[in-house]
């Protein structure tokens, strides 16, 4: 299931900041009907395109490998002010991200305030 999420971005990779899975699949608590939880970040003029281009490649495998695909995407402006703002949903799909492609959600938040401060 990893290796199709991580094929999934095509290649948009160039695009892509991060690309992760969180919630109960990350955590080793997913049972049979979870969804597995796909977060991404991109530009925002980019990341319609990325969200849907990932949706799309995943359907043969999701359907394959049984799993069902929920993916989420952010732009920088919504990582900078979910980080900011100590979002619960944030916070909690920080401790169980695991990045499949780029960086780390966390420190695309740490760049956007340096650039923001510097």
């Amino acid at each position: 299931m990893l290796d199709a999420v991580r094929l999934s971005a095509g290649e948009q990779t160039p695009d892509l900041s991060s690309l992760f899975v969180y919630g109960s699949v990350a955590r080793g608590e997913d049972h049979l009907g979870s969804d597995l939880d796909i977060g991404l970040v991109a530009r925002r003029e980019v990341l319609a395109g990325i969200v849907e281009k990932v949706r799309e490649n995943l359907r043969q495998s999701s359907r394959s490998l049984g799993f069902t695909p929920s993916v989420v995407g952010l732009d920088l402006d919504d990582v900078s002010r979910l980080d900011r703002d100590g979002d619960p949903w944030w916070n909690s799909m920080l401790e169980d991200a695991i990045v499949l492609q780029g960086a780390r959600p966390e420190d695309l938040a740490a760049r956007v305030r340096e650039r923001a401060d510097g």
